[in-house]
């Protein structure tokens, strides 16, 4: 599959001039996840775990989905309709990348893929902080 070539294009295209790595674990993670988005997705995963890892990216420096933690609590979560469960996605979203960058919320935006707007006004309508 591409996803291993994808995920080194990528590593050298936004990575800090410094050869990054992947960990077993997350490499495992990626080549296993089903990339509804496709490319743009994947190249998005990259550079979120690029801004979050410190040299090596690591499978807690992937999302939930791609690490598969989201579909366990969803699931859980019994009959929740599908605005609900978004909404609660990406709450959890925001708030693990506004974690990991100390409240920064123009580092967590980037993080995200997302502008600074967009995430205020995420912030704004999902009731974080």
């Amino acid at each position: 599959e591409d996803v291993p070539l994808l995920v080194r294009h990528f590593l050298s295209k936004y990575g800090s001039g410094e050869a990054m790595k992947v960990s077993r674990g997350a490499w495992s993670k990626l080549e296993s996840y089903a990339w509804p988005g496709n490319v743009r997705e994947l190249e998005n995963e990259v550079r979120r775990a690029l801004a979050l890892c410190e040299g090596v990216i690591r499978e807690e420096d992937l999302t939930a989905q791609v690490v598969g933690r989201a579909a366990s609590r969803g699931s859980a979560a019994g009959g929740m309709n599908l605005r609900t469960r978004l909404d609660g996605l990406e709450r959890e979203l925001v708030e693990e990348a506004l974690g990991k960058t100390g409240g920064n919320q123009t580092r967590a935006a980037r993080m995200l893929g997302v502008s600074r707007y967009g995430l205020q006004k995420m912030i704004k309508r999902l009731g974080v902080g």
